[in-house]
């Protein structure tokens, strides 16, 4: 199994119907240079193996889009590690 990296553009919508479809992600997705809606986050994240990257370009976007963004993406790492199991 090898981890899956998408770069997705405007079509946060369609990813979050295929990624629901698909189901879990036991290697991994990692949703790169994230910069979608905040209110994508959550429902996202909730996925199993749904992980999320941010860039540099996240400078470029509005500060309050940016700064809800950016919550939402540290509060879905939080729960995610809470949520592991300690070895």
């Amino acid at each position: 199994m090898r981890v899956i990296q998408v770069h997705c553009v405007r079509a946060y919508g369609k990813l979050l119907a295929i990624c629901q479809e698909l189901g879990a992600f036991p290697a991994g997705l990692v949703l790169h240079a994230w910069a979608g809606p905040p209110e994508m986050v959550a429902p996202l994240a909730g996925i199993e193996g749904v992980h999320f990257s941010v860039s540099g370009h996240v400078t470029r976007l509005q500060l309050d889009k940016a700064a809800a963004m950016l919550k939402q993406v540290l509060f879905a790492y939080i729960l995610n590690l809470k949520g592991r199991k300690s070895t």
